[in-house]
């Protein structure tokens, strides 16, 4: 999906939400794909892309309000929506990453009328599953080509220096 332009029908609020679903979907599935083949159908379970069989589902998966705000902001600053995308997708990793090791540590048994991960497949499960989607997250910013992430050595000395002095 181009990601430059808001179509105009995007003026309310669950057109944004649809837009940046839109774009940030098929990037969100490819850095499921990339995860250990263990882990990829509790994944797609988790956002709803799936039943606990794996069979492919149409159902509900979030709101997605975060990256929608991470697309929205780069184009507040005048930036392409396209360049944010890597950011977008990192976030949404990180906030399924949190909700899959919450439900644990809360006991929650259900999550968008379904069971939950850690109910349907174990507690260990659901936990690597959850640090799967947190290590895809460094994974996507850190291939995402940003001029920041070609020298992270670097910059963690400089920021260690700046902190003793």
């Amino acid at each position: 999906m181009d990601t430059t332009e808001i179509p105009a029908r995007s003026g309310t609020a669950r057109g944004i939400l649809a837009w940046s679903r839109g774009c940030v979907d098929p990037a969100l599935r490819q850095a499921v794909a990339r995860l250990p083949e263990s882990m990829r159908p509790l994944a797609a379970y988790h956002f709803g892309w799936a039943d606990e069989t794996g069979a492919p589902v149409i159902a509900g998966s979030g709101k997605a309000v975060r990256p929608a705000l991470v697309l929205l902001s780069a184009r507040a600053v005048g930036a392409s929506p396209e360049i944010a995308l890597p950011g977008a997708v990192a976030v949404e990793l990180v906030h399924n990453f949190s909700l899959l090791h919450d439900d644990v540590m809360d006991g929650d048994e259900t999550r968008r009328h379904r069971p939950t991960v850690w109910k349907l497949f174990g507690t260990g499960a659901a936990i690597l599953a959850g640090d799967s989607l947190l290590a895809e997250a460094s994974g996507v910013l850190a291939s995402s080509g940003h001029p920041v992430t070609r020298s992270p050595g670097r910059r963690c000395a400089s920021s260690a220096r700046r902190c003793r002095t």
